[in-house]
């Protein structure tokens, strides 16, 4: 089966107008200019490394998985994009250079050390020195000696003084030790490693280390900026605390559940977090009260950044980045023009174009794009599923509000535009749903299928039809499949994307082989809603199209980059009118029925492109595509 964790997405783009020369008509001129796509957010998205431009608490940077580098001179309130050149790193840590607040540097899980000198617009590596293979975990400057920088490694901690251009091993006692973490005092740095925390008062050149118990780690490590001889350190389950700057160690707390978490504010306040929980103490570490529920879970990862003000902090989360300003009891979003988000689905109003539905790693959100609203819509669906539960969205042609949502092991429907949903019972509670699709003529006919996801379970019926909107359901004999596709013009015409194309001509009840001359394997499937026996698939070796409604089929990709074409969509009412799809290459047209193709693909983010169009129902004109990390653009044709 199809990983069904493959996302969805769409895409969009508008007309610029090239200023007319002396002899050239200002309409052909406007005719000539090439569509671009424009960002459209929603804002958000999973930011894994942050950093504060030292002496410069308004210059921010962020790190967003799969998303690039954003850069923010507001304090966060407002985010622009820096560069795209970490998109395909792990990033675990990111530093400021003291001196120069375009001069950064960035630590990639098991690879190295990148540096940029123009603020994040391009990066190189910066290892020179560095063992190989080391794995890496963290990455600090000195705040009170500039240009001295720090790397944990796998292999104990390793130093630079020239910004990067070298390093060399600060090892005396570490070395073949686990560095996750550092901290720094004017007197002396810090390196919490698998065998507790190490001190270091003569710049690395050797180190005196402290046991925190028996074999205890110290993963996090923080000090107390209103009493720097006080410095905390965490291990798997429990809070430990110096107050002679380091020397001695005692267990300050236990916690049943790992400690996932440290860090101190302004004020002195400590706090931690476990899986589930935040916690705050303001006595030195001697208690700890729960926090109220966050806007994020504070899952390993999870990152508090202190700012100058006690009880501020900065949580640069799987969820985005947010902000309190009284200690934790409230957060509040800080990702303006952060568009990082990873778009797994994507639907259009079809009353209304600009009106759009995206599934992202967070849930569903909704909105009109262009008054830049867009609010989640997850009343009635209780908890979220995990991020990699696959989105699909399936909405009433007719435009009655229906919408229907799966989940990685459910299905709900909404009647008001998804300001309320409800569950829906599916037969086989085994089934991972990767198939949906509506009825165009009845949006209570539906259609879902999949396959079982736990290799334990023996159901046998993995594609179902319900016309009562769900409530009741009938087996469809047919084996797993990752999509279903109803004809418009004939809704007793259903294809479905199993082991072959099949094709059933009494909605779904009995099924025939309909993949004459189409490879094995195939991601999309569209039917030209002006004449359905037009049909088009994508298949991992390239685009082809039938003109018998699937009885045979021949390539046709002329124009389209070799392999796999990731998605395919027909223009509803422009004949011959065709757009392909191609994950991190970009879009393609073709307005003679696939005979030839031109790429649509200025101002694509191509690398983050997930490969799926869809066409406003409404406005043809109107695309949307969807980025695994940089959230939805539009294009505008006309």
């Amino acid at each position: 089966m199809r990983d069904p964790r493959h996302p969805i997405v769409a895409v969009t783009a508008i007309l610029l107008l090239a200023a007319p020369g002396p002899a050239v008509p200002r309409l052909a001129a406007r005719q000539q200019a090439e569509p671009v796509w424009i960002s459209i957010g929603p804002d958000g998205g999973a930011v894994t490394a942050l950093a504060e431009a030292p002496g410069k608490p308004q210059i921010l940077y962020a790190v967003v998985a799969q998303g690039g580098i954003w850069r923010s001179e507001s304090g966060g309130r407002q985010w622009a994009l820096a560069g795209r050149g970490l998109a395909a790193y792990p990033i675990t840590a990111l530093v400021v250079d003291s001196r120069d607040d375009e001069v950064l540097y960035a630590a990639a899980r098991g690879m190295g050390v990148l540096k940029s000198v123009d603020g994040g617009s391009s990066w190189a590596a910066a290892n020179q020195g560095l063992a190989s293979g080391a794995g890496f975990q963290a990455l600090a400057a000195d705040p009170y000696h500039p240009g001295r920088l720090y790397a944990g490694t796998g292999d104990g901690v390793y130093e630079s003084l020239d910004g990067a251009a070298t390093w060399h091993p600060a090892n005396a006692g570490l070395a073949g030790d686990q560095v996750y973490d550092f901290a720094f005092t004017r007197a002396a740095v810090f390196a919490g490693f698998d065998r507790g925390v190490a001190r270091s008062v003569n710049g690395g050149v050797s180190w005196q280390r402290a046991r925190l118990g028996l074999g205890d780690a110290a993963h996090a490590l923080a000090v107390d900026p209103s009493r720097p001889a006080v410095l905390y350190g965490a291990s798997t389950g429990a809070v430990w605390k110096s107050a002679d700057g380091g020397g001695t160690w005692s267990r300050a707390i236990s916690f049943a559940d790992p400690v996932t978490l440290l860090a101190t504010d302004a004020g002195g306040a400590v706090y931690v977090a476990t899986p589930a929980t935040l916690f705050r103490s303001t006595d030195g570490a001697a208690s700890f009260r729960a926090l109220p529920p966050a806007p994020f879970v504070p899952v390993p990862g999870t990152r508090l950044a202190a700012t100058s003000a006690p009880g501020t902090l900065l949580a640069a989360t799987s969820a985005g980045l947010f902000r309190t300003l009284n200690g934790g009891i409230s957060w509040q979003p800080l990702d303006r023009g952060l568009r990082g988000l990873a778009v797994v689905s994507l639907a259009v109003d079809p009353r209304d174009a600009s009106a759009v539905y995206a599934g992202v790693t967070t849930g569903l959100l909704a909105g009109r794009h262009r008054d830049a609203a867009w609010s989640p819509r997850f009343a009635g669906l209780g908890l979220i599923q995990p991020v990699e539960a696959p989105f699909l969205l399936a909405i009433d042609p007719a435009g009655s509000g229906t919408i229907y949502r799966s989940l990685l092991f459910s299905l709900s429907r909404s009647f008001d535009d998804g300001r309320r949903w409800h569950d829906l019972r599916l037969p086989n509670s085994c089934l991972v749903v990767s198939a949906l699709a509506l009825d165009p003529s009845s949006p209570r006919t539906v259609y879902v299928g999949g396959d079982n996801g736990d290799v334990g379970c023996q159901e046998r019926d993995l594609a179902f039809k319900s016309t009562d909107g769900g409530i009741t359901w009938t087996a469809l004999g047919i084996d797993a499949v990752n999509g279903l596709y109803v004809d418009p013009s004939s809704p007793e015409t259903v294809y479905a994307l199993a082991d072959r194309l099949m094709e059933s001509a009494d909605g779904g009840m009995t099924w025939s082989s309909a993949g004459a001359g189409l490879p094995q394997v195939i991601d999309s499937l569209a039917i030209d809603p002006q004449s359905s026996s037009t049909l088009y698939a994508a298949t991992r070796t390239g685009l082809f199209k039938s003109t018998d409604g699937g009885g045979s089929w021949l390539p046709a990709g002329a124009g389209l980059p070799p392999g796999a074409v990731s998605t395919v969509a027909v223009s509803p009412r422009e004949r011959g009118t065709v757009y392909a799809g191609i994950r991190g290459v970009g879009v393609f047209r073709s307005t003679d029925g696939a005979a030839s193709w031109s790429a649509l693909n200025a101002g694509l983010p191509r690398r983050n492109f997930t490969g799926l169009v869809v066409i406003a129902p409404s406005d043809p004109s109107i695309l949307y595509a969807a980025t695994a990390g940089n959230s939805i653009y539009e294009l505008q044709l006309r």
